[in-house]
């Protein structure tokens, strides 16, 4: 109802902003709005509004375990396949390794590694 009209939310934050301020107390009518207006009707929907809380704080916990669990997954796969790559790099390089080894021993060589 109230959303199409420009800046409602905006305008709603500053006014509740206006009435609790220290600044404003005892001046302009702040108080007096504040306690005859706005806080009964905040204690009227205490109960509602601490049932919100509690669902937003549940919801945020949940998306964080499933982003924490999704990023948890991302790292393993990437590690997985690193290790993966690697064993086939290094398997790669020992097979071309013999080989030299193999061809330096076939030409009476003989092969010297760095200590």
């Amino acid at each position: 109802m109230f959303c199409r009209f420009p800046f409602y939310y905006e305008l709603k934050i500053l006014f509740l902003i206006w009435l609790v301020s220290p600044v404003s107390r005892g001046s302009l009518g702040s108080s007096m709005l504040y306690r005859k207006l706005v806080h009964p009707n905040l204690q009227k929907r205490e109960d509602e509004i601490d049932r919100m809380i509690a669902r937003l704080q549940e919801q945020g916990y949940n998306t964080a375990i499933k982003f924490g669990s999704r990023a948890f997954q991302y790292v393993t796969n990437l590690v997985m396949q690193t290790a993966i790559r690697v064993s086939a790099i290094f398997s790669r390089f020992v097979v071309v390794f013999v080989g030299l080894i193999s061809i330096c021993t076939k030409l009476g060589m003989v092969c010297t590694f760095p200590s």
